[in-house]
């Protein structure tokens, strides 16, 4: 857990946690981030970096089961940096109670996101309108290389918009996945974009993904976009993918 000042004035030291050779396994959050948990504010930054670890069997009730990242009380500070370097973040699982968050292995809201020679695998996010399996990046900027994200599943049930990716969700960022592999995931229970779900939740920035030398092979979806799948449920911004 990373814990910085989140008081009514907002100030306080900027925050850096470094995992290396360790194992965060089998832990609960009742509501998000089953095994970590990053929160910054307007004046304060967050930094994590996980190397050479493994983030594993971790649960919580609505959001990101096994790592979050996020901004408290809605601030918006972009100077937030999550790394994982070599690592496996698998078999984690969000129940999503609440019905709209998802996100079984990582949520990223509002930092950049490295993910390198790493793997994301076993992921779910179910109940609801669940939404990555794997991965979710909304308001952030992420890159994904020499990377695989396998096996993950988004199993929707019910919820106010179509569910699905259930490898990575991408919504309202910018996201770049280079020299990777993404394949045998799976959207169900009437969900989209097997492997990736493009799209915009919130109509506050443009969402785009760039693949450059990748694989999206085997993935499923009950409804639309077997390997990929766009959806605009805002307006006013682009969804594209290069």
């Amino acid at each position: 857990v990373v814990a910085i000042d989140v008081s009514g004035d907002m100030e306080g030291s900027d925050a850096a946690t470094t995992l290396v050779n360790s194992q965060v396994i089998n832990n609960t959050a009742t509501i998000s981030g089953g095994g970590i948990y990053t929160v910054a504010g307007s004046n304060v930054t967050a930094t994590l970096t996980i190397s050479n670890s493994l983030v594993s069997l971790n649960w919580a009730g609505e959001a990101a089961g096994g790592i979050r990242s996020t901004v408290f009380s809605g601030s918006q500070n972009y100077g937030n940096v999550v790394q994982v370097l070599s690592s496996e973040v698998s078999g984690n699982l969000t129940a999503n109670s609440a019905g709209f968050v998802g996100g079984g292995g990582i949520v990223n809201n509002y930092a950049q996101l490295l993910i390198a020679d790493s793997v994301v695998t076993g992921n779910r996010a179910e109940t609801g309108s669940a939404y990555g399996g794997g991965l979710i990046n909304t308001f952030g900027d992420a890159t994904i290389l020499r990377s695989a994200i396998t096996g993950n599943v988004a199993a929707s049930s019910s919820g106010p918009f179509p569910a699905g990716g259930g490898g990575v969700v991408n919504s309202d960022g910018t996201m770049v996945i280079a020299n990777s592999t993404l394949s045998g995931n799976v959207a169900n229970g009437g969900a989209n974009g097997g492997a990736l779900l493009l799209v915009n939740f919130f109509g506050s920035a443009p969402s785009n993904v760039t693949l450059v030398n990748s694989t999206l092979s085997g993935n499923q979806a009950d409804t639309t976009g077997g390997a990929a799948a766009a959806m605009d449920f805002a307006g006013g911004q682009p969804v594209s993918g290069t």
